[in-house]
C-alpha cells in the first residue's frame, strides 16, 4: 500500500527511488600474481563495456545521442559517485581515462586517430605526403569541430544540471523555499 505525501498545494506525490542490486566487497590479494590477475580482470571488463557502448552509440546514434556528456556532466557525475562510494572514484577514473584513450585513437582530425589515419593514407599513396597545405586544412577542421562539439556538451551539460533544473522547475512553480 503507497500513501502519497501531502504539498503545500493538496496534491499527493510519491518519491521512488533506485537503489543498487549489488554486492560489493574487497579482496586483498595474496601476492603480486594476483594482483596483476585481478587488475587485468578488471581493465578487460571495463574495456570491454567502453568500447561496447562506443559500438551501441554509433550504431544507434539517433537513439544514444542525448546520452553523450561533456565534461560538466563528467564532473557532476564524478561527484555524485565520490559522495555515494569513494572507492568508486577509482573505477570511476579508470572508466574516464578508457573512454578517453578511445575516443582519442578515433579517426578523427586533431585526434591522435586522425594522425595515424593520414600516416595510414600516406602509406597506401606509396610514402607520399599530402600536400602541407590539405593536411594542416583537415587538422584545422577537426580542430575546429572539436571546439564547437565541447562548447556545445558544455552548454547541454549546464542547462541539464541537476540544481539548475531544479532552480528552474521551483521559480516557475512560483515557490519560494529552495530544496
Amino acid at each position: 500500500m503507497i500513501i502519497p505525501d501531502k504539498s503545500f498545494d493538496g496534491t499527493g506525490r510519491i518519491v521512488v527511488q533506485l537503489s543498487p542490486n549489488v554486492r560489493f566487497s574487497k579482496v586483498k590479494p595474496k601476492n603480486v600474481t594476483e594482483t596483476f590477475s585481478f587488475v587485468g580482470r578488471e581493465f578487460f571488463g571495463l574495456s570491454y563495456n567502453v568500447l561496447n557502448s562506443l559500438k551501441k552509440t554509433f550504431l544507434n546514434f539517433s537513439q544514444t545521442a542525448s546520452q553523450v556528456a561533456g565534461p560538466v556532466a563528467i564532473i557532476a557525475v564524478g561527484a555524485e559517485v565520490e559522495k555515494s562510494n569513494a572507492d568508486g572514484v577509482y573505477q570511476f577514473a579508470a572508466l574516464l581515462n578508457l573512454n578517453l584513450a578511445v575516443v582519442n585513437l578515433l579517426p578523427l582530425p586533431a585526434l591522435d586517430g586522425g594522425t595515424l589515419a593520414l600516416i595510414l593514407l600516406q602509406a597506401v599513396r606509396g610514402g607520399r605526403k599530402l600536400p602541407l597545405e590539405v593536411e594542416q586544412g583537415i587538422m584545422s577542421s577537426g580542430i575546429l569541430i572539436l571546439i564547437f562539439l565541447g562548447l556545445f556538451l558544455i552548454f547541454k551539460d549546464t542547462l541539464n544540471l541537476d540544481f539548475h533544473q531544479r532552480n528552474v522547475v521551483i521559480s516557475y512553480k512560483g515557490v519560494s523555499n529552495h530544496r
